[in-house]
Formats: C-alpha cells, structure tokens, sequence
C-alpha cells in the first residue's frame, strides 16, 4: 500500500507517495524530487513530519525525520499497511554526508556498503 501525501520545501509544494517508512525517515516518490539537503515537511494521513532530503534520485527521495516518530504514530502508519521499516542493510549511521549512498534502477534501490564493509 502506498500513502499519498505533500513534501513542502525551498521549491514549494509537491504531490508524494510514500512507499516506505521508519521510526527516522521515509522513501518517497514524486515527479519532481526535492534537492539534496533540503528541508521539508511531509504531510501525510494527517501527521506533519519536518526533515531533511538526505538523498535523491530520479522519482525517489529519501527523508531524515528531525525527531524519530512517536509511537502512536509508528502504530498508526504500521496499521494501514504500509511497509514499516528500511531496506535490511540500511545503516544511514554508516553514511558519510557527503557521499551518494543509494543506487537507483527502475528494478532495485541498492544501499552502498561503506569502505568499512558495513
């Protein structure tokens, strides 16, 4: 299942599918992705959730929450569905934030390993 919603940033207003979702962030995709860096705030479902772009790539983005999601809204989100959590390799602890760590194709979306092999 995905979420409809809005991402509002330096650029405006852009319509957004959630496809995924964790206690720190989101995967979104849109026609127009929002630059890396950015600030913004998705709305989704009635929650405003402020972040930041940590990565873009084509149609996909994904989304560093300021502050981890509340367990009431975790409960919430994990009710409708939608696949709650990240990819099973996903460290963005690992990430340095200079470095581009997501690979994109229309058929995978791939974690790079950092020189640590983490």
């Amino acid at each position: 299942m995905l979420i409809d919603g809005t991402l509002e940033g330096a650029e405006g207003t852009l319509a957004v599918r959630v496809r995924d979702i964790s206690e720190g962030g989101a995967l979104i995709e849109t026609t127009d992705t929002p630059k890396t860096g950015d600030k913004v705030r998705l709305s989704c479902r009635g929650h405003d959730l402020a972040g930041k772009v940590l990565w873009q790539r084509g149609a996909w983005a994904g989304i560093r929450f300021e502050r981890p999601l509340q367990n009431a809204t975790w409960n919430e989100f994990a009710a409708m569905g939608l696949r709650v959590g990240a990819p099973r390799n996903y460290r963005p602890d690992l990430i340095p934030e200079d470095e581009e760590p997501i690979e994109v194709s229309r058929r995978t979306i791939r974690i790079r390993r950092t020189a640590s092999g983490r």
